[in-house]
């Protein structure tokens, strides 16, 4: 074991390092956020690996492991260095919004009144979202595949809008700060607490990660406010652990908040154990090192070359113009059983294989390709909407988010059309609107 144990460190060494020094070069929200998943994905895993001297039995030997991270490491190096040239040859302009004649001039009161009709919006798709059947419904193959439904997936996320609306007016000093304070806060609370309630933990990281966002643009250089979401999601991925359990096994399952309570009460000896524990099941919920070997074991003497990338391509002809045109996006759980990371008996639960896995999923080796494209993405998000207007504002952490958090690249583009498009003419609007000064 001593030799593949010498191949892990050696790698993981290479990623620390390489991820490093090209942070310390981009100090930015995008790149610092990616860097962070990038991680938490499989740089952790592989150090708790070797310090611990366990893989994980039904995913992969260190064969495989050792393989996966010499891909991962082509693959991080063929990005960081496509970054580098197109930030040495491409120019972007930064994001410009047009001027549509004479600014819309409104109250405060009004402009409340907008943002709070955006946020009941979002509440009441929420709400429609958590009736269907189950939250697996809601996040399957099937639903991927259904407009209506992606369009109210779309309207739920406003919620996150009209947050970074109120920070940027806050930056701005465009409202009455302390009413503008109460409600930034007060729709933070009902965000997370719906979040909580509905068990979306990709939800609560997502609020969190908005913070950290506004905190960053407020407190520069402050990296502390990193902290307190950090210690929050630890908290958070035991108390889902626990909810999901007591849903399979207890007569009366716990409500999510009871979780919560369940896992802050406890005795004083071994909350340190308990805590670590909630850092193993965090760790392990973003583990796709083990993903990617076992896509590599699973995949060794095959050469099947699936090519779903071009169905990004195809998301952009309406069905109008074709009828028969195919579905838009991978079955996450067939994959999930073709690697045998999922057993016969389980009929919902989807597999990521998050983009690094999906890029040799596709392409065997010709995934490194991938590489290219998704440094061209983030390099495009970097340069274009890092801006100081309030497009620019709002969808720069929102377009960072959307794409660093994709277990896929091939399903961007449908995303994009329904997501992003629709709060792009909002933020238009709100960029066209002139407040009143208060007399």
């Amino acid at each position: 074991m001593l030799i593949p144990d010498i191949t892990n460190l050696i790698f993981s060494l290479f990623l620390i390092c390489t991820s490093v020094v090209f942070y310390l070069n981009h100090k930015n929200f995008l790149i610092g956020l990616y860097l962070t998943i990038f991680s938490l994905m499989y740089i952790f895993p592989a150090l708790i690996e070797l310090l611990s001297g366990h893989h994980h039995p039904a995913y992969t030997n260190s064969f495989y492991q050792n393989t996966a991270l010499f891909y991962i490491s082509m693959y991080h190096s063929i990005f960081i260095l496509s970054y580098l040239i197109f930030e040495r040859g491409l120019k972007v302009k930064q994001l410009q919004i047009p001027k549509w004649g004479e600014k819309v001039s409104i109250s405060h009161n009004q402009y409340y009144v907008i943002l709070f009709i955006l946020f009941i919006f979002s509440l009441l798709s929420k709400i429609y979202l958590s009736n269907i059947n189950s939250i697996n419904e809601v996040m399957s193959f099937e639903f991927s595949m259904k407009p209506f439904l992606q369009t109210i997936k779309a309207v739920s996320t406003y919620n996150l809008i009209v947050i970074l609306i109120i920070a940027y007016n806050l930056k701005k000093e465009a409202l009455n700060i302390y009413i503008t304070y109460l409600v930034y806060y007060s729709i933070i609370v009902v965000s997370l607490y719906i979040a909580l309630i509905s068990g979306s933990r990709f939800e609560v990281a997502i609020i969190l990660l908005i913070m950290i966002y506004i905190n960053l643009e407020y407190l520069k250089k402050n990296y502390y406010v990193l902290l307190v979401p950090g210690f929050l999601m630890i908290i958070i991925f035991k108390a889902s652990a626990i909810f999901r359990n007591s849903k399979i096994h207890d007569k009366e399952p716990l409500s999510y908040f009871d979780s919560i309570v369940k896992f802050t009460d406890i005795q004083p000896d071994i909350v340190f154990s308990v805590f670590l524990n909630g850092i193993d099941i965090m760790v392990t919920r973003f583990n796709y090192l083990d993903i990617v070997a076992r896509t590599i074991q699973m995949s060794y003497d095959k050469i099947d070359y699936s090519f779903a990338y071009y169905l990004n391509v195809v998301s952009l002809v309406p069905r109008l113009f074709w009828e028969a045109k195919p579905d838009i996006g991978l079955d996450w759980h067939e994959i999930g059983q073709n690697l045998l990371i999922l057993g016969t008996h389980d009929s919902v639960t989807s597999v990521g294989l998050g983009i690094i896995g999906e890029s040799y999923y596709e392409l065997k080796l010709f995934g490194l390709s991938i590489a290219i494209a998704h440094a061209f993405i983030l390099f495009y998000i970097n340069k274009k909407f890092k801006g100081i207007n309030l497009v620019a504002y709002v969808l720069y952490p929102l377009l960072s988010i959307y794409i660093v958090s994709k277990d896929s690249l091939i399903a961007v583009l449908p995303g994009f059309i329904y997501i992003v498009f629709p709060i792009i003419l909002i933020l238009i609007f709100f960029n066209n609107v002139k407040i009143r000064k208060i007399k």
